[in-house]
């Protein structure tokens, strides 16, 4: 349990900061897969 709030301790950035970037890394995602398929759709 210590060991857990220690690493929070330690953790610089904050858990908002994070979560934005992994909603944007998970948007990013997203538009390249609908990106890739549109272009598999309309290159055949």
């Amino acid at each position: 349990m210590t060991g857990l709030h220690d690493q929070d301790h330690d953790v610089p950035t904050p858990p908002t900061k994070r979560r934005r970037a992994l909603f944007l890394a998970f948007l990013l995602l997203a538009s390249t897969l609908v990106y890739v398929e549109l272009i598999l759709r309309y290159s055949t």
